[in-house]
Parts: C-alpha cells; sequence; structure tokens
C-alpha cells in the first residue's frame, strides 16, 4: 500500500510530511522506530525496550489505517472535561484527512550500495572452479550491459573480485621481479641483448625439464 500526503492541506492543519510518516510508523510498528525508549530494571539493572504500538488485530483493513490519528510533533495539549474531572489531550488529524492510499508494486526488499539502491543477484559455485564460473558471468554481463538503462550498471562483487585483484598483483609482481632480474644482469655482463637472450630462452628450458621429468619415455633419459 502506498500513502500519498497532500503536503498543502496538511500545512494548512499544522502538520508536516515527518509528522504523518512518524505517526503511521509508531501505529504499525512502534515507538522504537521513532523514539525508542528503555526502562532500567532496578533489581538486575538491566535495560528493557518500551514500545508502544496499535494491536495488529485493530489494523485489519484499509478504513481502520486511513483512521489512524496524525499528531503534530509540536502540538500543545489542549484541556478538555470529563466525568473524570479535567484531562488534557493532543490536537490529532485522521490520515484520511490529509492522504490517500493506493496499491502500488515495490520491491520487497531494498539494498543500497554507497546510498544507491541496487538488486543483487546472488550466486554460487558447485563442481566448478571459480575462475571458469567467473568467465561464464563475465559473458553474460557483457551481453546484459548492451540493454542496460541509462545511469544503470552492472558490477560483479564478491570472491571473483578478491580474485581478480589478487591474480592482477601477482602478475605485477611477476613482471618487476623479471625486470629487477634483468636490470641485474646488464649491470653484471655489461650488456642489453645477452641479458634477454637468456631470459628468453628461461620459459623453453624450464618447459622442456618439466616434460622430461614427467613424461615416462624421457624419465629415464633424465636420470643422470
Amino acid at each position: 500500500m502506498r500513502v500519498d500526503v497532500d503536503r498543502v492541506l496538511a500545512s494548512e492543519m499544522g502538520l508536516t510530511q515527518q509528522d504523518v510518516s512518524g505517526s503511521v510508523l509508531v501505529s504499525l510498528s512502534s515507538t522504537s522506530q521513532v523514539s525508542p525508549n528503555f526502562w532500567v530494571n532496578p533489581d538486575n539493572r538491566v535495560n528493557y525496550r518500551v514500545a508502544v504500538q496499535t494491536p495488529e488485530h485493530r489494523v485489519n483493513s484499509v478504513e481502520a489505517l486511513m483512521n489512524t490519528p496524525i499528531i503534530s510533533a509540536t502540538a500543545k495539549p489542549v484541556p478538555s472535561q470529563s466525568s473524570a474531572g479535567t484531562a488534557f489531550t493532543l490536537p490529532a488529524q485522521l490520515l484520511s484527512n490529509v492522504a490517500d492510499m493506493s496499491r502500488a508494486n515495490v520491491p520487497v526488499v531494498v539494498n543500497h550500495y554507497n546510498i544507491q539502491p541496487v538488486f543483487e543477484v546472488f550466486a554460487t559455485v558447485q563442481g566448478r572452479d571459480l575462475g571458469g564460473v567467473s568467465a561464464d558471468i563475465d559473458r553474460i554481463v557483457a551481453e546484459a550491459r548492451k540493454d542496460l538503462p541509462r545511469g544503470s550498471s552492472i558490477v560483479v562483487r564478491g570472491q571473483v573480485e578478491s580474485m581478480n585483484s589478487s591474480f592482477a598483483g601477482l602478475a605485477g609482481g611477476l613482471v618487476f621481479a623479471v625486470l629487477l632480474v634483468y636490470l641485474l644482469m646488464v649491470v653484471n655482463f655489461q650488456s642489453w641483448l645477452d641479458p634477454f637472450i637468456i631470459l628468453t630462452a628461461l620459459p623453453g628450458a624450464l618447459a622442456e625439464s618439466c616434460g622430461c621429468c614427467t613424461s615416462p619415455r624421457r624419465r629415464s633419459a633424465c636420470r643422470p
């Protein structure tokens, strides 16, 4: 249900949008949502939350909800005579006098990331590696980005984001290490070409060594 408040009419009655929303929130969700109160037990010094709320069985229809009293936060008590004597009450207006109610379709759960509203889609991995699933998700996200409205974006977060950042840092570290070794070899050999030839030959030599040690046919030949 959506409540549309007529702010002009509410202001003429001395009410604000905050007064209307606060009164409805107190009636439906108790005073703990607006002004939380606590009572301290003098025996054990334990705090207990004290909340006031309209019983649920009394708000069982739209008409009952529209009869919710709206009280201004700056209203002053007005004395009134009754059989029990003089009583002080707060002037109130009914919700139906300042607002209209209509049905609307809204998300059940609303999430935010850096204040911006977001829709979260959760996915997990089962029977496959995280890298393969990440590649498939990236292809799906790339196709979905073409149909996004202006101002919207799709971001993949979670373990995939941590994995990609770790691999990027590892690749950068390896490149820096190779560059550092190359510069040290340049100083030792007093040449720019010889260290380059040695470094470019290392991957082939390493691959040949691994293949020789893992292949059954070459294992005997690799023995000293």
